[in-house]
């Protein structure tokens, strides 16, 4: 008998980069947009304002509004123009991004590609129920007859315990063999047991797992470089894996074998000044060694759970993927999700969930700069003296800058890019020179303080927000605004959404 499905409304994406991934939905509000900050269901696409959609999700029905996107929302080509209930085979667009909705009536297990939030404290290197198999847990406030009954897997069809009455009644028998119908019941009984035994080795062994329902994420902790991430409960963690830190088996919704995931960490101390932009175009050849026919899709930097990382798309020879690079001091980390070609649109999501879920277990510590320009690179050819002079200055502006940080609220942000600067100089020349070593510290130091800084702002305006002081999120978030002077930052204009969506309609 079929269960009600757990996530009964899904969107699958008909065009894009993300072309055939399958999106489900929680009950509740969720939003959709640009911003990886403010919405629920990222969509990375130009004309997908950064507050594009929001969608009020019940048992019931999906109501969809559109929040004075640029670009404009459609229900069947029909302009959106007030809140709208969604019907089954929809076709919703957002801009350019086109998506079919659907309402699964029932379904036996979790569409694939869901994952569910969870809390989880494990110690280091630990999962929840790393295998397919375990205990039911009593009830706390059961008898003790009821805590032995809830451990017990199943009973025989047709065999029970005799009684003390009974037992005492039995009279002891002869030495003969067993009767013509003792020996049928008793070869029965063998017969059965043996079919049961054989089912629990089916259920348990690897090939078989289809029958093992997603019982939802569960939570890894590498003890080696210190990062968590959730992976779907039937996929499998290969501890034997050669060659890389972390090696998980992947699974499509019926369990069958879809790629899987390779974690693959080093340590130097080149990364501590490397930067996230510079280490990850050092990585790019290493990743076409591994990978026969790699080509790159697509990066773009972003922030996961505060984790600085770059997240970018590939393809191989026979497959397709999806991935993230990041730095962490002194470790450099690649998180590699492949699946075959075929495959790779019923597991692309679970992908997507996976490395939503990474996360450093402490304070990432981790600095970026831009790769030299082509001016530099000349100018690094043909006058490195000048070159370097210029790059010390911009240290020495860097510095004045941090120094004033308490004097203007911008100052800070601005120190950070002095040293960003003064190390993008620097490293368009052959050999570096003898500050760069120190200006990579000083931007780390600016860079650690910035972020505690914006962190601390979000907290604040998401705890204004959540009582209803709507006034005090707003003025937060203005001054987060005046942190950051450039207005292209995508920063800047969170920031700025934020102001609007906490300013009080007229």
């Amino acid at each position: 008998m079929n269960e009600p499905a757990q996530h009964p409304y899904r969107f699958t994406l008909l065009n894009g980069p993300r072309q055939g991934e399958v999106i489900t939905l929680q009950l509740g509000e969720t939003k959709i947009g640009r911003s990886s900050r403010l919405n629920d269901i990222v969509i990375e696409d130009p004309t997908v304002s950064r507050e594009h959609a929001r969608l009020n999700i019940t048992d019931r029905e999906v109501i969809v509004e559109d929040l004075g996107s640029s670009h404009g929302s459609s229900i069947n080509g029909v302009p959106l123009k007030k809140p709208s209930a969604l019907n089954h085979n929809d076709l919703l667009q957002l801009g350019e991004q086109k998506m079919k909705f659907e309402r699964l009536a029932q379904a036996s297990a979790p569409a694939a590609g869901t994952m569910e939030k969870t809390s989880f404290a494990p110690g280091a290197g630990e999962e929840v129920e790393e295998s397919g198999t375990r205990f039911m847990p009593a009830k706390e406030d059961a008898k003790p007859e009821e805590k032995y009954e809830a451990t017990r897997v199943f009973q025989a069809e047709g065999t029970r315990m005799l009684s003390p009455e009974e037992l005492a009644g039995l009279k002891p028998g002869g030495q003969r063999g067993m009767a013509p119908r003792t020996r049928l019941i008793a070869g029965g009984a063998l017969a059965a047991a043996i079919v049961i035994v054989g089912a629990v080795l089916v259920i348990m062994h690897p090939w078989a797992e289809e029958s093992v329902k997603d019982s939802g994420p569960i939570k890894f902790r590498d003890p080696q470089y210190d990062y968590f991430i959730s992976r779907p409960s039937p996929w499998r963690h290969d501890t034997g894996a050669q060659k890389v830190a972390v090696h998980f088996n992947a699974r499509d919704a019926r369990g069958r074998p879809a790629g899987g995931v390779d974690v693959y960490g080093d340590k130097s101390r080149e990364y501590g000044v490397l930067g996230l932009t510079m280490g990850f175009e050092n990585c790019i050849p290493s990743l076409k060694s591994r990978h026969q026919g790699f080509s790159l899709v697509g990066a773009k930097q972003m922030f996961i759970q505060d984790t600085k990382v770059i997240f970018f798309g590939f393809t191989t020879r026979d497959e397709r993927g999806k991935a993230i690079y990041t730095q962490d001091g002194d470790v450099q980390l690649v998180v590699e999700c492949m699946s075959p070609k075929n495959l790779y649109p019923s597991v692309a999501q679970s992908f997507t969930d996976l490395l939503q879920s990474f996360g450093f277990a402490h304070r990432q510590r981790c600095i970026d700069y831009p790769k030299p320009d082509e001016a530099q690179r000349k100018l690094a050819i043909t006058d490195p003296p000048r070159l370097i002079a210029q790059a010390q200055q911009d240290d020495k502006v860097g510095q004045d800058l941090f120094h004033l940080k308490g004097v203007r609220p911008e100052n800070l942000y601005n120190a950070i890019k002095q040293f960003q600067l003064a190390m993008q100089k620097a490293s368009a020349l052959g050999t570096r020179p003898p500050f760069f070593a120190e200006t990579a510290q000083r931007l780390k130091d600016a860079t650690a303080q910035f972020d505690d800084f914006v962190r601390d702002q979000w907290f604040k305006i998401t705890a204004a927000a959540k009582q209803q002081d709507l006034e005090t999120a707003r003025l937060e978030a203005a001054r987060l605004m005046m942190m950051v002077p450039d207005k292209r930052d995508p920063l800047y204009q969170d920031a700025q959404d934020a102001v609007r969506k906490y300013t009080p309609e007229q």
